[in-house]
C-alpha cells in the first residue's frame, strides 16, 4: 500500500554538496514524495541553492522543513575604500606600529633588556588601566 504522505527525513547527519546535487536531480522523478526534512544537517546557502533546483518544475514536494540549520551565509563583498580613507588607514596603522616599537623599546631600556623584564615584572601586582596610564606617565 502507499504511503498517505511520502515524506523523506534526514535528522543528524552531515550533508556535503554531492548528495545534494544527487538529491536535487532525484527528487523531480520521485513522483509520490510529498515531504522533506532536514534537521541539524549543516546545510549552508550553496546546499539549499541545489536542493531549490530539484524542488522547481516538476517535483511533486509540497512541505520543506529545515530545522537546526545554522545557514552559514557568505561574507559580504568589502566595499571599495576612497582613496583618502585608504590612505587614512595606511597612515594610523604606521602611527600604530611606531608607537608600540618606541614602547618596545621604552620598556627595554627601563628594565635593561627585554629578556631582564619578564622576571622584574613576574613578582608585580596587576595594575588597573588608570593606575597603568598613570604609572606610564
Amino acid at each position: 500500500a502507499m504511503l498517505s504522505h511520502p515524506a523523506i527525513a534526514v535528522r543528524s547527519m552531515l550533508l556535503d554538496r554531492a548528495s545534494m546535487h544527487l538529491l536535487s536531480v532525484l527528487v523531480p522523478k520521485c513522483a509520490h514524495l510529498r515531504q522533506l526534512t532536514f534537521s541539524d544537517c549543516r546545510l549552508d546557502v550553496e546546499m539549499l541553492r541545489l536542493l531549490r533546483r530539484g524542488l522547481q518544475g516538476a517535483s511533486t514536494v509540497e512541505a520543506l522543513q529545515l530545522e537546526w540549520n545554522a545557514l552559514e551565509l557568505p561574507l559580504p563583498e568589502a566595499s571599495p575604500l576612497a582613496p583618502g580613507e585608504l590612505r587614512e588607514r595606511l597612515r594610523y596603522r604606521s602611527q600604530t606600529q611606531r608607537c608600540l616599537a618606541a614602547f618596545r623599546l621604552w620598556l627595554s631600556d627601563l628594565a635593561g633588556g627585554l629578556e631582564a623584564l619578564w622576571p622584574a615584572l613576574a613578582g608585580t601586582e596587576a595594575l588597573a588601566l588608570g593606575d597603568f596610564q598613570d604609572f606610564l606617565e
